[in-house]
């Protein structure tokens, strides 16, 4: 678990919970605030909604897009291939198979 290697001070956004929405026992299912509340100096969490940060989203994509192409940034992400594994791929997204955005790829630029 890499909770506990958080710095003490560290903010934590709270997103990707979907894949605990199927648990067969929701609950035994541990939620963030549990996993976090649980550490010696609980680091700041809360679910925060994207138009909170409206204002800054421009600021903030060029930012981001800046350090993506001088490689100052890496992602990872889960991309599926054509429609026909679309219904697969959200399946999967819900029961926490993806890394990062679960994405589907129709076509070629």
């Amino acid at each position: 678990m890499i909770a506990p290697l958080l710095n003490p001070g560290a903010r934590v956004p709270i997103c990707g919970y979907v894949s605990q929405y199927n648990a067969t026992e929701i609950a035994s299912a541990e939620s963030p605030f549990e996993i976090f509340g649980a550490l010696p100096t609980p680091p700041e969490h809360r679910f925060f909604l994207v138009f909170e940060w409206e204002a800054e989203h421009a600021e903030t994509t060029r930012q981001l897009a800046a350090w993506v192409r001088s490689g100052e940034l890496k992602y990872r992400e889960s991309v599926a291939e054509g429609l026909d594994a679309a219904v697969s791929a959200f399946r999967g997204m819900l029961r926490g198979e993806n890394f990062g955005k679960q994405l589907v790829k129709l076509a070629n630029d």
